[in-house]
């Protein structure tokens, strides 16, 4: 069964003032998908109203932006802080299988030559058994896409 490092959202339902109190909670058993529906919503309704940004590296507005300005900037809608770096938010979460991706998730990318973390994208829907995500690519800007139509990506795809 293939495994996601998924950035759990529950960092406001457990109380979590900072990363270093995240730090310290054990995930091994803990549901991905704890934070309330309205919070999920107001990320992903937040991510949506930067559809088409240009990409700007370091980014984070509406000039331009990256994939984890563009991570971190959804999130901070809902009060939620995370790190501007995709490897350093791939630290935060649990690992989770494919099968059980929600909205909201985020899904980890590796580069085209090693297998380290450089590019994270938001999970907007699950349809079909099709993964839908927005990122900030640097040819195209924020854009949503359907991961498994997206050959460059899904074989960069960390499971």
């Amino acid at each position: 069964m293939n495994k996601v490092l998924i950035v759990i959202l529950c960092f406001s339902f457990f109380g979590v003032a900072n990363s270093q109190q995240l730090d310290s909670i054990d995930y091994q058993h803990t549901n991905a998908s704890i934070l309330p529906d309205s919070t999920v919503k107001l990320i992903l309704q937040t991510g949506n109203t930067y559809m088409n940004t240009p990409y700007k590296y370091a980014g984070t507005n509406k000039s331009g932006m990256d994939c984890s300005g563009f991570v971190c900037t959804a999130y901070k809608s809902a009060n939620i802080t995370l790190p501007h770096s995709s490897s350093e938010i791939s630290k935060k979460g649990i690992y989770v299988t494919a099968d059980n991706l929600q909205a909201g998730d985020l899904i980890f990318f590796k580069g085209r030559s090693n297998s380290t973390i450089n590019h994270v994208a938001m999970v907007s829907k699950i349809k079909d058994g099709l993964i839908y995500i927005i990122h900030a690519t640097t040819s195209k800007g924020v854009i949503e896409e359907v991961l498994q139509q997206s050959k460059y990506f899904i074989d960069r795809w960390l499971f």
